[in-house]
């Protein structure tokens, strides 16, 4: 709910469970943070795929049929965090570095600069960065 004083209260009911200010989240102890979740079909096997994480923060993708590549995600707005499990039990999403198969604002810049891979049941972080216009991939486990 908006207030005036620019700080927002996150509710249960009618039960106070966290305040965000202009500098912080708090939330209270038995208060447990979730994020909007999707379960993603579209990319299902081999080729280059562009991700549409729509409005999750937490993405777990379905069976591959093949290894895949991601090429790009769509959606990008600055400080987005992202997080893509890869919960296939047998083929690799290989995270491809600023591939020209994607858009420019969609495409994904690894800390490397080189192509990487979620393994079967592994797990990748990314978040938007608008200066560059382009997903970087921050985290990579296992």
């Amino acid at each position: 709910e908006a207030e005036s004083d620019a700080t927002f209260v996150a509710r249960s009911g009618n039960t106070t469970i966290g305040t965000l200010a202009s500098t912080s989240l708090a939330l209270a102890n038995t208060t447990k943070l979730k994020f909007q979740h999707l379960n993603d079909t579209a990319i299902t096997g081999m080729g280059n795929h562009t991700l549409n994480p729509s409005d999750a923060v937490f993405v777990k993708m379905g069976s591959l049929s093949g290894a895949a590549n991601l090429c790009g995600i769509s959606g990008g707005e600055d400080g987005r965090f992202l997080i893509v499990y890869n919960s296939d039990t047998s083929y690799a999403l290989t995270v491809i570095h600023d591939s020209t198969s994607a858009s420019a604002a969609n495409r994904i810049y690894t800390m490397s600069a080189a192509n990487t891979t979620i393994t079967a049941r592994g797990s990748a972080t990314f978040i938007y960065d608008t200066e560059v216009n382009r997903w970087i991939l921050l985290a990579l486990n296992p």
